[in-house]
């Protein structure tokens, strides 16, 4: 029985591993991409605020 179930079980394993791996990988993107997002939408703060200055 257990060498029938074996492979079920490995592949079971293998497939929530490979989708564990995708949502953290995902999550991981998705963060940096709002870091940068962030980063970028304080820039565009600072000059606007130069700009409003300089007028």
């Amino acid at each position: 029985m257990a060498t029938v179930a074996s492979p079920f079980v490995l592949g079971a394993a293998v497939v929530t591993a490979t989708g564990a791996g995708i949502l953290m990988l995902g999550l991981g993107i998705s963060h940096w991409m709002n870091a940068k997002k962030f980063a970028h939408e304080e820039k565009v703060d600072r000059y606007q605020d130069a700009v409003e200055e300089l007028q």
